[in-house]
């Protein structure tokens, strides 16, 4: 069920995102978010803290004999490499562009969303098997 629910989720989020286009951004899109929305990010970040990252860190816990140290290991890895991405998030910014910075992020959304129906399938056939 939550293999389910999570791949929904991941497939709306990233549905979502991709069809937004960047001049509804700009614009404001007559929504103006709160600092207390702007503030919770990193829940919006669906790879680092949604429900399929955790869905995953789950399944690899209980999955295997390594499971707690895997998950474990895998959780500190992703976050060091994001603290360092972060660090250096001006410098990134600049040397890439802001056009291939969205052209990646529109690529990884619908690699997201493919992890998302993924997930959807796994559930769907742990019910038939």
């Amino acid at each position: 069920d939550v293999r389910i629910a999570g791949g929904i989720l991941l497939v709306i989020i990233s549905v979502q995102h991709i069809l937004k286009s960047d001049k509804s951004i700009a614009a404001g899109d007559k929504e103006r978010q709160s600092p207390e929305e702007i503030g919770c990010v990193p829940l919006a970040c669906p790879l680092l803290a949604g429900p399929g990252a955790m869905v995953t860190s789950l399944t690899i816990w209980h999955g295997s004999k390594e499971g707690p140290m895997a998950a474990l290991t895998a959780i500190v890895l992703v976050l060091g490499l994001f603290w360092v991405l972060m660090r250096f998030v001006d410098t990134i910014n600049r040397v890439i562009g802001k056009l291939i910075i969205t052209a990646i992020s529109k690529v990884m959304l619908v690699l997201v969303a493919a992890i998302g129906v993924n997930m959807i399938m796994q559930g769907i056939l742990r019910y038939f098997t």
